[in-house]
């Protein structure tokens, strides 16, 4: 009697075969992907970390490199909010229909600063209505910016009694506009005046 270990021949159809190849790629690739998300989620973790290390840094120094910028710059970023400084201004917008185009008009813009303080930011919605007040069309524009360039919507501060008039072009649909509406959305000012003033006896 042969008491040899017996050998077992499992035969397996193409189906069986076809199945057992497509879950073991499923599970090789559930068990990369999990992998390489426990990685990426280990350095983006590492890399947020930099990042709000640096922020902190950033703002802790903020002083130090104001001191070293040039004064032009400088003095651009020594500004803060000023919603309260809004009865110091005037701002008006109406419309100048083209002569040679009657659906292209001009929105004349025009801020006067009757306060003591310099305006550095001033962000001005203008909102253009028909007669009966219904909106229709609206854009944004920069009345007053910390620093004059040559882009067209650097425009500078706004000193103490000065007026700032410009214009913008729009399209608006034949006798469809009849009105502007303007609204003060972002209002800065300069912090220098404010420490002179301050200073002085």
């Amino acid at each position: 009697m042969n008491g040899g270990p017996a050998v077992l021949v499992r035969k397996t159809g193409f189906l069986s075969a076809l199945c057992y190849g497509v879950f073991g790629f499923l599970t090789v690739t559930v068990m990369c992907v999990a992998g390489l998300g426990f990685r990426a989620i280990s350095v983006i973790d590492s890399r947020a970390g930099n990042v709000f290390s640096l922020s902190e840094n950033l703002v802790e120094n903020l002083p130090v490199w104001i001191e070293h910028l040039p004064p032009a710059v400088a003095d651009a970023l020594d500004d803060r909010r000023a919603p309260e400084y809004r009865k110091e201004l005037e701002c008006d917008v109406r419309l100048v229909r083209s002569k040679d185009n009657s659906r292209w008009c001009d929105a004349v813009v025009e801020v006067t600063n009757n306060g003591d303080r310099a305006v550095s930011l001033l962000t001005l919605n203008v909102v253009l209505e028909n007669a009966r007040g219904v909106p229709l069309r609206d854009f944004r524009t920069f009345a007053a910016t910390p620093l004059a360039l040559e882009s067209d919507e650097w425009r500078g501060p706004l000193l103490p009694g000065s007026t700032r008039k410009f214009s913008r072009r729009v399209y608006v649909e034949r006798d469809e506009a009849e009105a502007c509406a303007v609204e003060i959305s972002t209002l800065r000012v300069f912090r220098a005046a404010e420490t002179s003033l301050a200073a002085a006896p």
